[in-house]
């Protein structure tokens, strides 16, 4: 058992997503460019297209996200500390033991819990569809919601502890789960439809193949060369397509939200689909 996590809620003030930040991923910009401008346009794309007041509706989503990955930040950090006690090589930042003895999880929990108040709200704004000042006030905190959610949170949290604490092999086959939790967990307080579970779906296993690549690789890094967002827009084409054939639906093609997905899946998989053209070869060209 690892038993270094910081005891005192107040030892230390920490910002929620600092480790993940400036310790487990510096100078990657993680945020930014993996939740912000990944996580959060699938779910806006996903959940929030859907809605009748979208703005809102992206806004709460938004905030229930920051909830999520407060929680998934302390796995990364549970993650760090077992690595360091007992693998024999240990991949951490050059950050990670000047800052480790600071991070806080009930700090973070604290913050998880504050998102998910403002998020639960806007969703209850979004849902009764009326000017908030015409809103009966005691109708804006839904504690069924908010319990959900904090159940969603809990099982997160089992799920990523059983996952630090597992060979790496084993590894492989919970970080599905894990990854189900990023995007199937909203569907529990908010509504979805078939589009949006194709593109959970792809994004899942997009990230399951990289993953699994990295497991069972020989380079032990993550592989830069397998087209991820090209994997993603393939699967997700090819979901629409098999829906199409069953269900006889050819208008799938023209709804709004299929669209703008499969232009955003395309914009982030540009750079592989130039390479895979550029790589594109006849057998006779064959050099191996």
């Amino acid at each position: 058992m690892i038993n270094k996590f910081n005891k005192n809620p107040f030892q230390s003030i920490r910002f929620p997503f600092y480790y993940l930040e400036c310790i487990k991923r510096p100078g990657k910009n993680y945020f930014l460019k993996k939740i912000i401008s990944e996580d959060f346009i699938i779910l806006i794309l996903g959940i929030s297209f859907l809605s009748i007041q979208p703005i809102i509706h992206a806004v709460g989503v938004l905030f229930l996200l920051f909830s999520f990955w407060c929680i998934y930040e302390i796995g990364y950090y549970e993650n760090d500390l077992i690595a360091e006690n007992f693998e024999k090589a240990p991949v951490l930042s050059s950050t990670y033991k000047t800052y480790k003895n600071n991070f806080n999880i009930w700090t973070n929990w604290l913050w998880a819990l504050l998102f998910a108040f403002i998020g639960v709200i806007l969703l209850e704004i979004n849902q009764i569809g009326q000017p908030i000042s015409q809103i009966d006030r005691r109708h804006l905190l839904n504690m069924h919601t908010i319990s959900l959610w904090l159940g969603l949170l809990v099982l997160v949290r089992i799920i990523f502890y059983v996952y630090n604490h597992v060979d790496k092999k084993t590894r492989v086959w919970i970080y599905p789960l894990l990854q189900t939790c990023k995007y199937f967990s909203f569907a529990v307080i908010t509504s979805i439809d078939i589009v949006s579970v194709m593109l959970f779906a792809s994004q899942i296993f997009a990230s399951f193949i990289n993953y699994f690549t990295y497991r069972f690789g020989e380079a032990g890094s993550w592989p830069e060369s397998i087209p991820q967002q090209f994997i993603r827009l393939m699967f997700f084409s090819l979901l629409v397509l098999f829906t199409i054939l069953k269900d006889g639906n050819i208008e799938l093609l023209t709804n709004l939200q299929v669209i703008f997905i499969l232009l955003f899946c395309a914009f982030k998989a540009r750079h592989e689909m130039k390479l895979i053209l550029q790589q594109f070869n006849f057998i006779y060209q064959d050099k191996v």
